[in-house]
């Protein structure tokens, strides 16, 4: 998809300039696209190390239900997704894309609950 030369170029920007969060990011979906997860991981982890910010919280809270789908101890990496979501919109309030993230790790964490656990949440809203 065009990624390999963007992997390089934005590979060499963050060992030139680490504290390029959106050079991070960029480069997490370049990885994310092309399959590799952990890397795609690796980079939105490298980008919050440098700065809390509302875009890479977003990606990461995503790419962590993504990798939950296809993993033993999705349920670790959902409950991190729902932080990182809430964390988000604590960041921005107005960004609908951190609200929208924070929505879809709830629907994903309540969807992977127990069935007994989904019961007492049922109970307790009505």
């Amino acid at each position: 998809r065009g990624c390999s030369t963007a992997e390089q170029l934005l590979s060499d920007a963050v060992k030139l300039d680490p504290t390029l969060v959106g050079a991070w990011n960029a480069l997490g979906e370049c990885f994310w696209h092309s399959g590799e997860l952990e890397a795609a991981r690796g980079c939105f982890v490298g980008a919050l190390a440098h700065r809390r910010n509302c875009e890479t919280l977003c990606h990461l809270s995503m790419l962590l239900r993504a990798i939950s789908s296809s993993s033993a101890g999705s349920e670790s990496l959902l409950s991190e997704s729902l932080e990182l979501a809430k964390e988000a919109v604590r960041c921005d309030a107005r960004s609908s894309r951190a609200w929208a993230t924070l929505g879809n790790a709830q629907l994903s964490a309540h969807g992977r609950a127990p069935a007994d656990e989904q019961a007492e949440c049922l109970h307790l809203a009505n």
